[in-house]
């Protein structure tokens, strides 16, 4: 079964949780950056994060803004064995700028 989901930094720099819930296990999953996004999304673990700063440092997978007309950046976490290897709970975003936000698709065996 395929679910879905959005999660949005309200915070430039202050990481959250992909969703807010307990628990939310996983096969597989795939993050989207939101075509209307300002700036870059980092995907990642809990020590994710954006470092405002003079140089742009970031721990996690970066969604960054397409050029015009192209297609979002996505990031994959694939199915590793065993029925559910990810928790949603566990996977964290950050973001350059307030109120940029990802689409998340998951499946669940």
């Amino acid at each position: 079964m395929v679910h879905s989901g959005r999660a949005t930094v309200a915070v430039a720099g202050t990481r959250v949780r992909l969703v807010a819930t307990g628990r939310t296990a996983a096969s597989w999953v795939t993050v989207v950056g939101d075509l209307t996004n300002q700036g870059t999304v980092y995907v990642g673990d809990r020590t994710t994060v954006n470092a405002a700063g003079g140089a742009h440092t970031y721990i996690g997978h970066p969604l960054v803004i397409p050029a015009a007309g192209g297609q979002p950046n996505f990031c994959n976490l694939r199915e590793m064995g065993g029925p559910t290897p990810y928790d949603l709970y566990d996977i964290w975003i950050d973001a350059d700028t307030a109120g940029d936000a990802v689409t998340f698709n998951y499946g669940v065996r």
